[in-house]
């Protein structure tokens, strides 16, 4: 995969791939790795550049009419990356309460246990940089 930036391209130029991925966060550019390595043609298209671009990132100012929110524009960023570029990528592993039901958390418990989701964890854990 070669980096891009579609601003220098012609207008209405056209792009041809196997596969367009929107959004270059953590589930983007691992979905892109992983495509990539299997031969699979893929371009991924990002809303900002290599460093965070006010007049990109102002797409996120909203009037909220719903409950109160942290400004989206303040949290997440439109860059290479995505907001994970804020979070610096930083996870840590599941535990089985993860995905246990809890009383005290409106529709909390997941539909898998962590044993079901066990054999897939080590090829994500890599891309996490805890494997």
């Amino acid at each position: 995969m070669k980096p891009t930036d579609l601003r220098d391209h012609a207008d209405n130029g056209r792009l041809a791939t196997d596969v367009c991925i929107i959004g270059s966060g953590p589930a983007g550019a691992v979905i892109a790795l992983e495509l990539a390595a299997a031969g699979i043609d893929v371009l991924v298209v990002e809303s900002g550049g290599w460093d965070v671009e006010p007049e990109t990132n102002e797409l996120y100012e909203l009037d909220n009419v719903g409950l109160p929110r942290l400004p989206q524009d303040e949290i997440r960023v439109r860059q290479i990356g995505g907001s994970m570029t804020q979070w610096t990528g930083r996870s840590a592993p599941f535990r089985a309460i993860d995905f246990e039901e809890r009383p005290w958390v409106s529709m909390s418990g997941w539909p898998i246990t962590l044993d079901e989701l066990e054999p897939h964890i080590g090829r994500a854990s890599a891309y996490l940089g805890y494997a």
